[in-house]
């Protein structure tokens, strides 16, 4: 039968890195797929959970809980512990597991190097990375990228963040006081850009104007100045197959952890420029 003869489906939601969805665009976006696809799928949103929810179980109320989708990588130590308590779990993020849950992946690895090609193509030697380093596909693929060109690998260039605006911004502040200036920032994430080119616009120097490049493709960076570069990762697609296929898993209709990646595309827009 379908879903509309029984109780609808209830599915919760985990943002797992950030306390509030404002603080993170993507999954933002994300999420409003899924809503929308929850309810063309006659599903019922049953509660939104934040990282600083996972500290306490009580908030995880399986009870009345279908399936739960994670968005954004779990804490190693946290996913045996949700497994244990959910049993119907969809993640969707840049980081894959090693087949522990179903997932709906974009790549992290591929998407840097794709940014990295570029800029590496416009004749980019001295390329900054602002992200996070620990175990993140992102800060992987700046670092292969390097070692395949045969480009040096400097600690200075790299500045570990939780990828906000803030911090992309106090960190472009550092940037720009420091005597040896890369001359392109690859950002993680577009929202970590966004924080780059305020600080930039808020500084500007003469003759220092580097290239910047990120990775999302949030509404955002279509509106910023310059319109940000940036590789596109499928929101809409990540937050619809992420709703099929935890619905697949209620059903029983497959069995085993399931990884479906979906690709991402170079967004070429005004930020980065051909080194002269």
């Amino acid at each position: 039968g379908t879903a509309s003869d029984s109780a609808p489906l209830k599915v919760s939601v985990l943002l797992s890195r950030f306390d509030s969805l404002e603080t993170d665009p993507f999954f933002k976006e994300v999420f409003r797929h899924i809503e929308t696809e929850l309810f063309e799928q006659h599903c019922v949103l049953n509660h939104v959970l934040f990282a600083r929810d996972l500290m306490d179980s009580s908030f995880w109320d399986s009870g009345s809980t279908s399936g739960l989708i994670i968005l954004g990588r779990c804490p190693q130590s946290l996913l045996p512990r949700l497994k244990s308590h959910y049993r119907n779990i969809v993640g969707i993020g840049r980081n894959p597991t090693e087949y522990e849950i179903d997932e709906i992946v974009c790549d992290g690895v591929t998407a840097a190097r794709t940014a990295m090609e570029y800029l590496i193509s416009l004749g980019h030697r001295k390329i900054a990375y602002i992200g996070d380093c620990s175990s993140e596909t992102r800060f992987t693929g700046y670092h292969e990228s390097l070692i395949s060109h045969k480009i040096p690998f400097h600690f200075q260039n790299v500045h570990p963040t939780a990828q906000t605006e803030p911090e992309g911004y106090l960190v472009m502040r550092s940037i720009m006081e420091s005597p040896d200036k890369p001359t392109a920032i690859f950002c993680a994430n577009d929202v970590t850009a966004l924080g780059v080119l305020r600080a930039y616009h808020e500084f500007p120097q003469a003759e220092y104007q580097p290239s910047v490049i990120s990775i999302d493709n949030i509404e955002a960076a279509q509106d910023t100045n310059p319109l940000l570069t940036t590789i596109n990762i499928p929101k809409e697609d990540m937050g619809r197959l992420a709703v099929a296929l935890l619905i697949s898993r209620i059903r029983g209709k497959h069995t085993e952890n399931v990884r479906l990646e979906v690709p991402c595309r170079l967004v070429v827009r005004e930020s980065c420029y051909l080194i002269k």
